[in-house]
């Protein structure tokens, strides 16, 4: 039966409760009793009192039933939602730690040789000069590719005129000769595995790092005024958590990508 029938049900006891006492405040009353029956009117008193205790008696009962069935209702309806409801996302796990999208210092981001194997598809890079990646992991991207797994660099063009405002901030870590350095070791990867590294170069000032793993995890830093890699504010992003912010860092990436040179 449902919720709707057990509240018309009650409804219509209340109100023949409702009738019955009013019809027995005239019937009941113990003049009338009394006159009738011939009783005194004690007696017809108790009579009275007798029948209206039994008639709120059953309303209590009623009412009771209707709270039973509410209640049994909401509790229903409250393990539906509950089942019903999406998980809630995990952090990203990346060396056995958990990761949530916190500014934090390199230092305490994991290692590229924990993060980079991750991959399973593709990663891509962007950055001034990409000097703090490639010449410390040179052996695990070199490794990755080998796997199959496909990159794209994208770096600053060292003969910009941005290079040299952007090393008067940044430091002498992204200076032209750091670079044509990177794009030398870049050149020199791409000869053993040319159909799985794409390389291009960007004429307008870097905002931050970004490494894109598959379509699922990333990790930018920001760029401070005279400050090394280590030193730079970083940050997990997971798509799974936080997909919006996620899309906009991987638009912004696609945006630059397009408007840079292919390094032949």
């Amino acid at each position: 039966m449902g919720l709707m029938n057990y509240a018309k049900i009650i409804w219509k006891g209340v109100g023949v409760v409702i009738d019955l006492i009013v019809l027995g405040e005239f019937l009941l009353n113990p003049a009338v009793v009394g006159a009738i029956s011939g009783f005194g009117q004690t007696y017809a008193q108790l009579i009275y009192d007798a029948i209206v205790i039994a008639l709120l008696v059953g309303l209590a009962v009623l009412s009771g039933l209707l709270a039973i069935q509410i209640n049994s209702r909401l509790t229903r309806a409250e393990k539906t939602i509950e089942q019903t409801k999406s998980p809630e996302p995990e952090l990203p796990e990346i060396g056995g730690t958990k990761y949530d999208s916190t500014l934090r210092l390199k230092k305490n981001i994991p290692d590229f040789e924990v993060m980079l194997p991750m991959a399973t598809n593709r990663i891509r890079f962007l950055g001034a000069s990409l000097e703090s990646i490639l010449v410390p992991h040179r052996r695990t991207i070199e490794n990755l590719l080998q796997r199959g797994i496909t990159m794209y660099f994208l770096l600053m063009k060292p003969d910009s005129e941005l290079v040299g405002k952007f090393t008067q901030t940044a430091g002498e870590t992204y200076s032209k000769k750091r670079i044509e350095e990177s794009l030398l070791t870049l050149k020199e990867i791409r000869t053993k595995f040319p159909d799985s590294i794409r390389i291009k170069v960007y004429d307008i000032l870097p905002f931050h790092t970004l490494i894109i793993i598959d379509e699922s995890l990333l990790q930018i830093g920001l760029y401070l005024h005279d400050s090394d890699p280590s030193g730079r504010p970083q940050s997990i992003v997971a798509r799974n958590l936080q997909p919006e912010i996620f899309e906009s860092l991987v638009r912004s990436y696609r945006k630059a990508w397009e408007k840079a040179e292919e390094v032949g």
